[in-house]
């Protein structure tokens, strides 16, 4: 149910900063759409509805704030680091062009 809800992490950039990191989340918090703010040290933590703001929207209007998105890895389970290494072989075996099969029938 909650799938429209996501949640983006920013830091200050150095420097940029248009508001106190006080006045910012209260201007957060007034948004139609914004949730939760949440501030451990330095990082801000913004959780919003998709349907009222996009990913990419929100990343703009932190940045003209003067905050730059957290960008985290995602951890990968087994089946997709095997389905990465098969693919790596593969390009190493048969290259980008397209297999023989296909060029046949031409």
């Amino acid at each position: 149910m909650e799938d429209y809800i996501k949640t983006l992490k920013f830091i200050p950039s150095e420097g940029n900063l248009k508001f106190s990191n006080d006045q910012f989340e209260l201007i957060l918090l007034n948004m139609e759409g914004i949730r939760k703010v949440t501030r451990l040290g330095n990082k801000l933590s913004i959780e919003f509805n998709t349907y009222i703001h996009s990913e990419y929207a929100m990343i703009e209007l932190m940045k003209d704030n003067g905050y730059d998105p957290v960008t985290v890895e995602e951890k990968k389970g087994f089946f997709s680091k095997w389905l990465d290494k098969m693919a790596k072989n593969n390009k190493e075996n048969f290259g980008g062009n397209r297999l023989d099969c296909c060029d046949l029938s031409k």
